[in-house]
């Protein structure tokens, strides 16, 4: 009978322990969210900042912020098991109505002809490529889901395809060496990050943290002095090395999320935790409304530090506002719909 309690006992341990491993994994992941969408807001801010040398040291840590969120979406959704209509539905529902809200709010603010805009030609403000590409990588994630459930180490030949085609090739080119001439070949734009996610996650434990520590200094080294070399010695400002594909950026990426991902944050308050969870949450909103504050910011004042401030604390506060009444006003429809039934 002992003997049995004990093994129960163990269970018990067992699932209490993976909960709370699951939890702390849910705030690192929420960590590399803000992050990756702090980044993101410093790449746009960062042009209002003259000075070159805390430019380039700022622009270098920043140039990981888009491709964090793809890792963070191959990271939570290509192992899941889910109906096919419940996930389209689970994304068209989060990310459409604001995606389309926020298209028409940029097509007025920046006079922007919208039959363009709605015909494909250009987007109604920079930065709303995001939405159509993150959207065609989670067309295919249902595909991607059974393809890496049957043949997941052949699917890594295709991420090493990815990765000569669209981050090591671009260098060598840069540089004038011979590269592989794969131009045709179609596994293009970030479907390498998404899938990388995906193992990050599968081989988490295996993954030696130390390692990436070293891997992630080498690539900011490298990313902030060949920047600095064609600034001052070549007389021109160069932004191919900050560019999401390029190499030291890729392994920075990689390295980064790892890094944070390893990061036991057990030690943060409740009251930080509840701040990090709402800064997460409105992430995705405050990634659609920050240009337009930004924008805003800069007719108050040209300082860099100011204006940031200003658009990340206005984009947070409008995000939630915005939350609020349609929160409320959904409860409103709902009350006048059942007194409608009732009577």
């Amino acid at each position: 009978m002992r003997a049995f309690f004990d093994i129960i006992n163990v269970i018990k341990f067992s699932i209490i322990k993976y909960l709370l491993l699951r939890k702390e994994t849910k705030m690192n992941i929420n960590i590399l969210r803000v992050i990756a969408l702090l980044d993101i807001i410093l790449i746009h801010t960062l042009k209002s900042q003259p000075n070159f040398n805390l430019l380039n040291f700022m622009f270098t840590f920043v140039s990981i912020g888009i491709n964090l969120f793809i890792i963070i979406s191959g990271y939570l959704l290509l192992d899941k098991d889910e109906d096919i209509i419940v996930f389209y539905k689970k994304r068209v529902v989060s990310i459409l109505p604001l995606f389309i809200m926020w298209s028409f709010i940029y097509i007025i603010y920046y006079k922007e002809n919208p039959f363009y805009v709605l015909s494909g030609y250009r987007y109604a403000a920079g930065h709303l490529w995001y939405i159509p590409m993150i959207l065609g990588l989670y067309l295919i994630t249902p595909w991607l889901r059974k393809v890496l459930k049957y043949c997941e180490k052949e699917t890594l030949v295709i991420v090493l395809l990815w990765f000569i085609i669209n981050v090591l090739n671009p260098m060598l080119i840069f540089f004038k060496l011979p590269f592989l001439n794969l131009s045709s070949f179609p596994i293009v734009g970030f479907l390498g990050y998404y899938l990388l996610g995906y193992y990050i996650k599968k081989y988490s434990s295996q993954l030696k943290v130390k390692y990436f520590y070293i891997i992630y200094m080498l690539g900011f080294l490298f990313t902030y002095f060949i920047s600095y070399y064609f600034m001052n010695y070549m007389g021109k400002k160069n932004v191919f090395f900050y560019d999401k594909n390029s190499i030291s950026v890729f392994f920075m990426s990689i390295s980064f999320f790892i890094i944070i991902l390893k990061v036991d944050f057990s030690y943060l308050t409740s009251k930080a935790k509840k701040v990090l969870n709402f800064l997460s949450k409105y992430s995705y909103h405050v990634y659609l409304a920050h240009l337009l504050f930004y924008e805003i910011g800069l007719k108050i004042t040209k300082n860099f530090y100011l204006v940031t401030i200003f658009c990340v604390c206005s984009s947070y506060l409008f995000s939630y506002l915005f939350d609020c009444i349609i929160k409320i006003a959904v409860k409103i429809f709902t009350i006048f719909q059942s007194k409608k039934n009732l009577v």
